[in-house]
């Protein structure tokens, strides 16, 4: 095959890989994600340390986020969220079940405080707050925006 001929040959080859590449990526669409941040409270005090985790009714993935002396921040050892409705899942910690060993499971402070809330669509921050008389049987909601 003489050069002018595989030039050729792989310029078409080079347009038909383009080409292929630019198709697939109209099919991929991407979702926007959001930060978000705010307090932690039981009971009106601030929860020391737990996770916050937010489950997306949609298909694109939750967030979370480390809670630490009362905040939580999804930038800060976390995951930001694509917005719309969530579950909204706290966790607090009393501690560890053998303070000594750092690899023994934590001690609840609470139940698991599970809440439905509209997520907005752009940077912002929610607070939530777990009743002090929560018990796994209420779902109240107490996010304050």
């Amino acid at each position: 095959m003489s050069d002018s001929r595989l030039r050729l040959l792989l310029g078409h080859v080079r347009a038909g890989l383009v080409l292929a590449m630019i198709v697939a990526g109209m099919g991929c669409s991407r979702v926007d994600r959001w930060d978000l941040s705010g307090n932690v409270t039981y009971g009106g005090v601030p929860v020391n340390e737990g996770h916050i985790t937010f489950d997306a009714e949609i298909g694109s993935g939750g967030g979370f986020a480390r809670i630490a002396k009362g905040k939580y921040d999804t930038r800060i050892e976390g995951r930001n969220h694509p917005g719309g409705p969530h579950r909204v899942t706290v966790v607090g910690y009393k501690g560890l079940k053998n303070p000594k060993n750092p690899d023994s499971d934590v001690l609840p402070l609470f139940p698991a405080y599970e809440v439905e809330v509209e997520l907005p669509k752009q940077n912002s921050t929610m607070d939530f707050d777990v009743p002090a008389d929560w018990s796994a049987g209420a779902k109240k909601a107490s996010a304050k925006k």
